[in-house]
């Protein structure tokens, strides 16, 4: 027993190649749009950026904070005998 699956009449044919430009022709369509909604102008605009947060242990300033907060500190009363 032999399938002719793939003997299809001319009509047939074209249904199928006609199905197949349509599914293509959606397939580009969706693409463009999301190609479109994701555009490459809006994620590198700097005023969309997040601004980063300053970093605590930043490299040389632990030299700098403890020179300042000894500057700063207020001496503590000395009580004489």
């Amino acid at each position: 027993m032999k399938f002719r699956i793939f003997m299809l009449t001319r009509n047939e044919q074209r249904v199928v190649v006609l199905a197949l430009l349509v599914l293509l022709a959606a397939a580009f369509v969706r693409y463009w749009h999301n190609v479109q909604t994701f555009s490459p102008n809006k994620a590198n605009d700097p005023s969309a950026m997040a601004t980063p947060l300053p970093l605590d242990d930043e490299p040389g300033s632990d030299d700098n904070e403890s020179d300042d907060s000894k500057s700063h500190q207020v001496p503590s009363p000395q009580s004489s005998p």
